[in-house]
């Protein structure tokens, strides 16, 4: 639970940092009346924008399900893993566009900071590219 609550804490901060406003913890509900959670939610250029953090292992039909849920209400959905899970996802699963996921590891996304991160999801330059995703580092 430590992991989460500051992972969501380092992205509430980050958002806050980039002036951002952010909330935190929404529940929503989908057109066909399916429930889903995000632990943090913002809007920004007109994207809606939910990040959730996952700290235990999930079967990949659940991401799938969980991402859609998202998707069907215009919501862009990127999870943060710990590392421990993501390596077991990653060991059991090809890297898949359709699904965003990065590692939070002490405050860090990746070799990013958590408001460097963010910055690149709302540029548009966090993206999968070369079989992963990534911060790009130039315009392609």
């Amino acid at each position: 639970m430590k992991w989460h609550r500051e992972g969501k804490a380092g992205v509430l901060a980050a958002l806050a940092k980039l002036g951002i406003e952010a909330r935190e913890d929404v529940d929503g509900v989908t057109p066909n009346g399916t429930k889903w959670k995000a632990d943090v939610l913002f809007a920004i250029h007109e994207r809606n924008i939910a990040i959730v953090l996952q700290r235990s292992y999930q079967h990949l039909r659940e991401f799938r399900r969980r991402q859609e849920r998202f998707a069907e209400c215009g919501i862009e959905c990127f999870w943060l893993f710990r590392d421990v899970p993501f390596v077991t996802f990653s060991n059991t699963t090809a890297p898949l566009s359709e699904l965003p996921v990065s590692i939070l590891n002490e405050g860090r996304v990746q070799s990013a900071s958590v408001a460097e991160w963010l910055s690149a999801i709302v540029d548009g330059s966090f993206r999968f590219y070369d079989g992963r995703w990534a911060i790009a580092l130039r315009a392609e």
